[in-house]
């Protein structure tokens, strides 16, 4: 059998350049993983589309404010209830209405009771170990909760929405 000097440099050369390219290859997948995927907001902790709703609410609140809130449970359905809640600094008033057909009677809602826009944000920052977890988004002028829906571990929910925002004074 003959010698053959060129094919030893070829097979070393394609094996060098096989492991170039798979190193190449590795970097670069790394790289994908490490930098792109920081830039996905969903990866962000849960609490910082929070902190930044609240601080924006914090800075835009109106002096006084009017929506309607709907209330929802996977026991209700959707929508079972829905309050007109008017906010003048630290007052405020709710008037509840059912939303079956078969009910027109409307109700005011004790105070203790009432869903301010700053107690749905605290039970959002404060939601215990029964909520498995919290799917919300925020109104992008205002940053109140648009819509929260609270997914508890033993499988209801609750959902609520607000609506209709009207701005009454500005500060």
């Amino acid at each position: 059998m003959k010698h053959r000097p060129w094919r030893k440099s070829v097979f070393q050369g394609t094996s060098l350049l096989a492991a170039v390219v798979l190193l190449l290859f590795v970097f670069v997948s790394a790289g994908y993983f490490y930098f792109l995927q920081g830039d996905n907001p969903d990866d962000a902790p849960p609490d910082a589309a929070l902190l930044a709703a609240q601080a924006q609410w914090d800075e835009t609140r109106p002096a006084a404010f009017r929506y309607e809130l709907l209330y929802g449970t996977s026991v209700d359905g959707d929508a079972s209830l829905a309050y007109t809640v008017t906010e003048e600094g630290t007052r405020y008033s709710a008037v509840a209405r059912p939303l079956a057909e078969s009910s027109s009677a409307v109700a005011t809602v004790p105070d203790e009771q009432v869903m301010t826009i700053d107690r749905l944000l605290a039970t959002i920052e404060n939601a215990d170990a029964h909520t498995a977890r919290i799917d919300a988004s925020y109104d992008p002028r205002f940053g109140f909760p648009a819509q929260v829906e609270f997914h508890l571990s033993d499988g209801r929910w609750q959902r609520y929405v607000i609506r209709d925002f009207e701005v009454l004074e500005y500060q």
